[in-house]
């Protein structure tokens, strides 16, 4: 599919804002696309949410793009949304999860539009909370999205005031993130290493078998006892043979080998081996420390293809330890505020930008720092950490659940003997997926959207067998 239809096929936020603003038949129609744009910038009124070009985008006119989380929420209240408009707008729209009712912020945000606050009330009861929580507040890291919820139900039926007291009694509950789909996430990578660690185990012991090695070492050694020691004795050994250093396909065999040992035998599971196993059609090489992909065409970005990187990964799983140490930012730029800046600054917050940036100055200048210089400060450090405090989301769940139902429905399929039936993969996929994106909060599986149809069709087409297959396809289209 070239980029065009791709990109005008896609359900994206621009399909989306023409449903609720225009014609839900509009599609590349451009003056239905301009009335429906014109409507939604009156509907703004005097508020500066955004520039005109910007809005023109989101509608698809010119260039396309979508707002983030934080733009959304303003829109919200500038279009004077619902509090159920603004999660449907967050899932459906933009494909992100919807109100993050452990994130004490969207809480109150949420709160703000079922009572017809404004944004700028809510701003200053986010503040009030920051400044009332504990100094030595530590979030308990357990799923409370249920409770949080049937919490919710009882306190917006009171005021501001007495609302705000509720969330701070239980500010530990506020960690500002989704524990549930956290543990999905880590459920489904660690699922998907395993097998892959299986499968590698498989073809390591074949090309053990040909090198030699069960007839020379393996009758001698106990069952996984210094394995992997004997294996690469076995290697060093036999890679000093003129035979075999005179015999490329041998010596291939022998580094396939020793790689394939790295996986098997890993104390630990790698991130590294997910991406090999998910993206290897779209890596242009890799230097022994980080992994480097092709850039990605217009097309594939319309589809949502986005490729993780360790880094990603790492961040996603660490939300628990990123997230705390921005609140704790956000704690200590409330407290300051409203204080004179010329005073000293409090000994908590001296030490608390330490802990933060110890390699940036010496005990004494932290003490000597004032209230002013200690707000612009912590500023500057909160909004790069907040950067760092990422949400999983649909597209990198996605993958996984492909990769982990296919593998599923194949180990099913051949302990009862019966034969494959692509209907029914796909069902088990979908079963699978929908289950797992309602517990995140997350819009179901939709052909109409580009990422999801591409994953419903691979399961009726020959040979594609998982995710690297469908990128393969993607790649050899090109």
């Amino acid at each position: 599919m070239n980029k065009e239809n791709a990109m005008d096929e896609n359900y994206g936020f621009d399909r989306f804002l023409l449903e609720k603003w225009g014609s839900a038949n509009a599609g590349e129609d451009q003056k239905e696309r301009r009335t429906a744009c014109r409507k939604f910038q009156k509907a703004l009124k005097d508020n500066d949410v955004a520039a005109a070009g910007t809005i023109r985008a989101w509608f698809g006119l010119g260039k396309r793009s979508e707002p983030n989380r934080e733009k959304m929420v303003q829109l919200a209240f500038a279009l004077g949304l619902s509090h159920q408009e603004l999660d449907e707008y967050l899932q459906k729209g933009l494909r992100m999860p919807g109100i993050q009712v452990n994130d004490y912020r969207e809480m109150i945000y949420y709160y703000g539009l079922e009572h017809g606050l404004s944004i700028q009330e809510c701003d200053q009861m986010i503040l009030v909370f920051e400044k009332h929580m504990c100094r030595a507040y530590v979030p308990v890291q357990e799923a409370h999205t249920v409770k949080l919820w049937r919490y919710y139900e009882t306190w917006r039926q009171k005021n501001p005031v007495h609302f705000l007291k509720e969330m701070c009694t239980h500010a530990e509950m506020f960690k500002g993130y989704s524990k549930t789909t956290l543990d999905h996430f880590n459920r489904l990578k660690s699922q998907l290493l395993q097998d892959i660690r299986r499968s590698i185990r498989k073809n390591l012991l074949n090309d053990l078998k040909e090198l030699g090695y069960m007839e020379e070492v393996a009758p001698y050694t106990l069952e996984n006892s210094g394995e992997k020691e004997e294996i690469h004795r076995f290697l060093k050994n036999i890679s000093r043979r003129v035979e075999v250093k005179n015999n490329p396909e041998m010596q291939a065999l022998i580094q396939s080998v020793r790689r394939d040992c790295s996986v098997v035998y890993s104390g630990h599971e790698r991130n590294r081996d997910l991406l090999r196993e998910l993206y290897s059609p779209a890596m242009s090489g890799q230097d022994g420390k980080s992994i480097r992909y092709k850039k990605r065409t217009d097309a594939q970005k319309s589809y949502g293809l986005s490729y993780m990187t360790e880094r990603h990964i790492s961040d996603l799983v660490g939300i628990s330890i990123q997230k705390e140490r921005e609140i704790r930012l956000a704690q200590a730029i409330a407290s300051l505020e409203g204080e004179d800046t010329d005073s000293a600054c409090p000994g908590w917050i001296c030490r608390l930008m330490k802990q933060e940036l110890p390699e940036k100055s010496s005990k004494q200048e932290w003490q000597e720092i004032t209230t002013g210089q200690a707000k612009k400060l912590l500023t500057k450090m909160h909004r790069k950490q907040k950067s760092r405090c990422l949400l999983i989301q649909r597209e990198d769940l996605l993958p996984l659940l492909m990769e982990v139902a296919r593998r599923k429905y194949h180990q099913d399929k051949e302990k009862t003997g019966e034969k494959e039936s692509p209907q029914e993969a796909q069902k088990y996929f979908c079963t699978m997926a929908n289950t797992i994106l309602g517990a995140c909060s997350m819009a179901p599986l939709d052909e109409r959207y580009a990422l999801d149809k591409k994953l419903l069709d691979s399961f009726w087409e020959e040979e594609m067998d998982s995710f690297a297959d469908l990128l393969e396809e993607e790649d050899q289209a090109l």
